[in-house]
């Protein structure tokens, strides 16, 4: 099983240097909760405490976000994490309440390498993250969630009408 995550996250590594496809308004509720069927959550908990907000962006590109965002939740949070998607005033987010990171772990050049994870991981997961958020012209910022857990911003995902 670790095998075949990590293939799959190495493909998907090598795809998120290709440029972006396609960008449409997409629903980001409809993109997330699609995300979240495709991720294994057995107990966790996914929360869209706002409207049907659009952004621009390439939908599949988007959807790739939204699950390794939510896989790492699960993986570092526990099986059951609450994971909260919510809108900012120039792009979202996704937190959970899981035990989040240290402030001296939180360094994006560190979480973002290939390869590096604060707790042994293969580190994939944010590089991809971070890469197609850049492909978008978006940026990637990680702190804390109001529960203490770990939150992932991109910044410049600003509303569609």
């Amino acid at each position: 099983d670790r095998m075949g995550v990590l293939i799959t996250e190495l493909l998907e590594l090598a795809q998120s240097d290709r440029e972006i496809g396609e960008v449409t308004s997409v629903a980001l509720t409809a993109i997330a909760e699609d995300a979240w069927r495709n991720v294994s959550t057995p107990e966790a908990e996914l929360d869209i405490p706002f409207g049907d907000r659009r952004v621009m962006a390439d939908e599949s590109r988007l959807k790739q976000v939204f699950e390794n965002l939510f896989r790492n939740a699960v993986e570092h949070g526990g099986s059951d994490v609450r994971v909260t998607v919510a809108a900012t005033d120039d792009g979202f987010s996704v937190a959970d309440d899981g035990p989040g990171l240290p402030e001296d772990e939180r360094d994006r050049a560190e979480l973002t390498d290939f390869g590096v994870s604060p707790d042994g991981g293969t580190g994939i997961g944010l590089a991809i993250v971070e890469r197609v958020a850049a492909a978008h012209g978006w940026t990637l910022e990680i702190g804390e969630s109001a529960e203490g857990g770990f939150r992932a911003t991109l910044v410049g995902a600003e509303p569609t009408t």
